[in-house]
């Protein structure tokens, strides 16, 4: 049985997408699934936040994506296994800013939308999940990220610069369902850095639910705001192994059993 690919995105910087790719990641394999996380950000976070230094990796998803463009994929195979690193549990294809170089590259490409999905695509039957974390910008990296996935789930912070880029990445996402990737859906939106104790964080999400929550999955678990997921990315681990009674930790291992079509 062929895998699922899901996009972590939002275009707005600063929700949580690196957060929910490590967690959610982890959470996935902690409960037995082979699980794949591909950085898609020129900045490498998703590598930096497991402890990896992604100036130092010479092999990473921006070769790949590269020798697509360059022979249309000949002989990506092999460079793919190089390319995977197995880090606590999770197998990973890292990033750094040797990305931004083939964003411009994909400009003059033929069938640029579907770099990527040729990569990934093979890489289905290996793996039960395939988690994208896409960079915060909805230009040619997270368009390729969105014609390879099976869906997306948006991480949400409950402010409302948040709420009003909501639409933007849903109006993307219905963009490329109709025009690239006709079995695109949205898997959920995810609440982050929620504070429950505050009525702002509560009138956001139920401002949310009343306008998206008959058309959209949200997720009924919310990610709290916890200085130990801060602390967790800074020493390079998730938050399962840095705090794992922690409520995030709970909520990410809720999430994933949502994820993986089981309930709670």
């Amino acid at each position: 049985m062929n895998g699922k690919i899901i996009s972590i995105a939002n275009s707005k910087g600063g929700v949580g997408k690196t957060t929910t790719t490590v967690n959610l990641g982890t959470a996935l394999a902690r409960q037995g699934y082979k699980v794949l996380c591909c950085d898609c950000d020129p900045q490498g976070n998703f590598s930096a936040a497991l402890g990896l230094k992604p100036d130092t990796i010479t092999t990473t998803i921006a070769n790949l994506m590269m020798s697509v463009i360059e022979d249309n994929g000949s002989g990506t195979e092999s460079l793919t296994n190089c390319c995977i690193i197995h880090h606590n549990g999770l197998d990973i294809i890292p990033s750094n800013l040797k990305l931004s170089a083939v964003e411009i590259s994909l400009i003059s490409t033929m069938s640029r939308e579907t770099v990527l999905k040729k990569i990934l695509t093979p890489l289905r039957l290996r793996y039960d999940f395939i988690l994208l974390d896409c960079l915060p910008s909805l230009g040619m990296l997270t368009i390729n990220a969105l014609a390879a996935c099976d869906s997306v789930i948006i991480p949400l912070e409950a402010h409302y610069l948040s709420y009003e880029g909501l639409e933007l990445i849903l109006r993307t996402i219905s963009q490329v369902k109709r025009n690239i990737n006709n079995a695109l859906t949205v898997e959920g939106i995810i609440f982050t850095k929620y504070q429950s104790h505050t009525n702002f964080c509560r009138s956001i999400r139920e401002l949310v639910e009343r306008e998206y929550g008959e058309s959209i999955h949200i997720f009924k678990d919310m990610i709290g705001h916890s200085i130990r997921v801060a602390e967790a990315s800074a020493v390079g681990v998730s938050i399962f192994d840095h705090d794992p009674q922690n409520s995030v930790a709970e909520a990410y291992q809720n999430i994933a059993l949502e994820v993986a079509g089981h309930e709670k």
